[in-house]
Formats: C-alpha cells, structure tokens, sequence
C-alpha cells in the first residue's frame, strides 16, 4: 500500500517514502481501533470505556483519500 497510518483520536495516513501526510479522519467519537487493512480500504472502528451495547460505529474508509 505505501502508507504507514497512525492512529489515536483520529486517523492519519502517510506516504510511507516521504512522512508527507496523505490524508486525516476524525469522527465525533473518542478513539478509533483498527480492525484490517486491505490494498483499497481501511476499515475501523469507534471505541470508547464504556460497557455498552450500543454507541460504536464502524467505518470502511478508501486506503487512496479516506473517503467512507
């Protein structure tokens, strides 16, 4: 893929040859977790502390923009 992606209270993609940022995403929600990564889509999820059933939303985002 190219990119290295570091992630916290939101989602940076970097091209791995320069360290140039190639795109961010931050929802609304706390943390993101990363589930998997293909060539073409990175798919995450929103966590938090809580015990909850509900409240969590996953996201498959394009590996080439961040587009959802």
């Amino acid at each position: 893929m190219g990119k290295r992606i570091v992630r916290e209270h939101g989602l940076v993609v970097l091209d791995a040859e320069t360290g140039a940022v190639e795109w961010t995403f931050s929802p609304e929600a706390w943390l993101l977790g990363i589930l998997g990564v293909t060539e073409d889509v990175l798919y995450v999820r929103t966590e938090d502390d809580a015990i909850a059933d509900a409240g969590q939303t996953l996201y498959a985002l394009s590996a080439a923009d961040g587009a959802e």
